[in-house]
Parts: structure tokens; sequence; C-alpha cells
């Protein structure tokens, strides 16, 4: 009986340990994968590929605006007179255990030491960004209300 109870003891112990090391590799490759899915998202963002950028938006933001129109908006926005695209380098990520992360990156030809920060949201099994919201409730267009541009 006493042995019995040591290997009921012992089995436990290995399936316990066995579980926690399992779980530390499920969250290391969830990270790694996340890192990777937010770096192929900032290039997107660099190379001014607004359809990419549409489809890893969170679903809330997808569900609010078509991708023709996105992509619309987005090259309607990049007519102001300001420096685009952004050119961001991812600075951290941190991904929480539960729904929601945040991104920061740095941004390149602006001020020095200006970030982009915005948040990373995992949902239905991936990695969705939640960015451009002004695009998306077409507040972009009041960003110079009263600037006129003359081209010449």
């Amino acid at each position: 009986m006493k042995h019995a109870r040591l290997l009921v003891i012992l089995f436990i112990l290995l399936l316990s340990i066995s579980c926690t090391t399992s779980k530390g590799f499920y969250t290391q490759a969830n990270f790694i994968h996340a890192a990777q899915r937010t770096q192929h998202f900032i290039d997107a963002i660099n190379q001014n590929e607004s359809g990419v950028v549409y489809d890893m938006l969170c679903e809330e933001y997808r569900a609010q605006l078509s991708r023709e129109e996105f992509i619309r908006r987005s090259a309607d926005d990049r007519t102001y007179p300001y420096l685009t695209p952004l050119y961001l380098h991812l600075v951290s990520l941190s991904i929480p255990l539960r729904n929601e992360g945040q991104v920061v990156c740095s941004v390149a030809a602006r001020l020095e030491g200006e970030f982009f920060r915005f948040p990373i949201r995992f949902e239905q099994g991936e990695y969705y960004f939640l960015v451009f919201g002004d695009l998306i409730d077409g507040s972009y267009r009041e960003k110079f209300p009263n600037q006129v541009i003359k081209w010449i």
C-alpha cells in the first residue's frame, strides 16, 4: 500500500512538472508568434500596404468599415501635408496571459524619442491590432481643419 501511494504521488509530481513545462513552452511560442505577426503588421504600415493592415486590424474595427473603404481612407489620409508613412521600428511588445497587450514602436524621421503605441489583442486564435481608429471613425479629416492645400 505504501508503494502504491508513493507511486501515485510520484506520478502526480511528474505530471505537474510536465504540465508546467509545456505551459512555459506554449507561452514562449505564443510570444514568438505575436512578435512575428507584429513585425509583419509594422512592415505593412511602413510599406503603405493598407489592405494587409486592414486584414490585421481587430474584428471590432473591421466590422465598422469595409476593406475597400479603409484603403480609400488610408490613401486620402496620406494627402494631408505631414510626413507619412510612419516608418515604425518595434521597440517592445507585451502580451499578457489574457486578452490584450501593448506594442511600442519608435518613429523614424520625426522628433527623436517619439513613440507610437497601440494595443494588440488575441481574438479567435490570432493576434490583431487596435490602431488607426481615426480612419475607422472618419476623424482623420479633422487633423488639419483650417489647412488649405495648394499643389503647384
